[in-house]
């Protein structure tokens, strides 16, 4: 070490440089020689194993909406974060974009603004901004979301507690509608909003409000009128204020999650868990957002809980029906109540809960009549209003489907049906039969005048 330093000192003095200068150019020299830094990473993935996987990442896409779309970079790092960690290579989102764009850029040759304008949000330059919003407590937000998977389309209601950034698990069902993903608010009815908010209230507790949008199944009668037997203030957007609607970024982000899982699910409802899972884990920091709010893990409920049955029955369909001989058809199902009376203007209050009777009054004075029980038998297994709905609409689904297989068999059958042509006619050769019975039936001595005999080939001529 001093024979370093005395050196180090005879050379400055010789070449009449000072400290300084010289540990300068020998930092710079050691800088040069050395590999630069991203180069290490790159090399580090190769070592471990994951360079393949990240490849894998970056150019997996799916099909949606008839688009292709691409995993978010955000989502990729969020995929190989643990991993990255476990094999001693821990950086941050902007140490990884920075990996990522010299793999795009000097490994695969493309380039990186088309790279990363594919993995945008689309319409994301159209997005107008009025200022933060605020996010009060116990404000449960729903909307709907349409979702393509395995060549089928699916219709989704999600539900997204304001304050924490907590996300339920969404109810599905299938979309058969034409239109595919775009019309999943016509895959949808109220009675099937009313019983995703029953089952929301019976696991997490009452809010106070619930924030949708303007579509008319989540204003509904039905909804009105459930929420304000349990005390719930309905509240409604406006229309073309995006940041009042918080949940359209959460949909976003639950389909970027549900893109990242989409090869290992093997079903819509496992896809859909996955996804919520890991939107719950993930920490939510939304840029438009000034308040502070507690993570989603905390979120333990609404503070305000209710019995189950009280939950049930808040929800109650509501149709005036003529009461004929103690007896009323609601949806082709008949209940009959005893009453003196042969023909009554009535009201009737039905629970989507409960198919198997309703309650019925008068129209007139308002005054309760009684409860009419089921008369006719409904569908095997189905025991609520929902389902019956549901039901009905699958029958005439196939209904439809039915006749129109009925026409397209009949047209293909006419279709088949040998034709016999002018040449095989005017050859003596026509391919057609006669039989005798059929000659028989033959008038001979019906006597034609010139004017009304037909023009063509006639049987004598064949």
């Amino acid at each position: 070490m001093l024979e370093f330093k005395s050196y180090f000192r005879v050379s400055t003095f010789f070449l009449n440089f000072n400290t300084s200068t010289v540990c300068r150019w020998l930092k710079e020299t050691e800088k040069e020689n050395r590999e630069p830094k991203l180069l290490q990473y790159i090399r580090k993935l190769e070592e471990t194993g994951l360079y393949e996987k990240l490849l894998e990442l970056l150019l997996y896409k799916v099909k949606e909406k008839g688009e292709e779309r691409y995993l978010p970079l955000a989502k990729v790092y969020h995929a190989l974060q643990l991993e990255l960690e476990m094999n001693g290579i821990s950086v941050g989102y902007h140490r990884f974009r920075q990996i990522v764009k010299a793999i795009v850029v000097g490994v695969l040759g493309k380039n990186w603004e088309e790279f990363a304008h594919k993995r945008r949000s689309r319409g994301r330059a159209q997005r107008i901004s009025f200022g933060a919003v605020a996010r009060p407590k116990e404000v449960l937000e729903i909307d709907l979301t349409g979702y393509e998977f395995e060549g089928k389309n699916y219709s989704l209601i999600l539900g997204f507690d304001l304050y924490t950034g907590f996300l339920f698990p969404p109810f599905i069902v299938e979309n058969k509608e034409k239109g595919g993903v775009g019309s999943y608010n016509k895959a949808f009815n109220s009675m099937e909003v009313a019983l995703y908010l029953i089952d929301v209230f019976k696991k997490a507790g009452i809010p106070k409000v619930v924030k949708c949008d303007n579509e008319k199944i989540l204003k509904s009668q039905l909804i009105k009128e459930g929420l304000s037997r349990l005390g719930v203030r309905l509240s409604n957007t406006y229309p073309y204020r995006p940041n009042q609607k918080i949940i359209e970024v959460v949909i976003k982000e639950f389909k970027s999650f549900m893109r990242l899982h989409r090869r290992s699910a093997e079903s819509i409802e496992e896809l859909a868990q996955l996804a919520v899972e890991s939107y719950n884990r993930n920490h939510h920091r939304f840029k438009h957002l000034s308040e502070k709010v507690i993570p989603a893990e905390l979120f333990k409920g609404y503070s305000r809980k209710a019995d189950e049955t009280l939950i049930s029955t808040a929800f109650v369909e509501t149709v005036e029906r003529t009461l004929k001989d103690g007896q009323i058809q609601i949806d082709n199902l008949i209940y009959q109540i005893n009453y003196p009376k042969k023909k009554e203007k009535v009201v009737v209050k039905r629970l989507i809960t409960n198919l198997k009777e309703v309650m019925v009054y008068q129209k007139s004075s308002g005054e309760f009549i009684g409860v009419a029980k089921l008369f006719s038998k409904p569908p095997v297994e189905v025991e609520t209003t929902v389902e019956f709905k549901q039901e009905k609409l699958r029958s005439k689904r196939i209904d439809r489907r039915k006749k129109k297989l009925e026409e397209e068999h009949a047209r293909l059958s006419y279709m088949e049906k040998p034709a016999v042509s002018l040449e095989e006619i005017a050859d003596g050769e026509p391919q057609i039969s006669i039989s005798i019975e059929e000659l028989e039936s033959l008038n001979p001595e019906q006597e034609r005048t010139e004017e009304s005999q037909p023009r063509g080939l006639t049987l004598e001529d064949l």
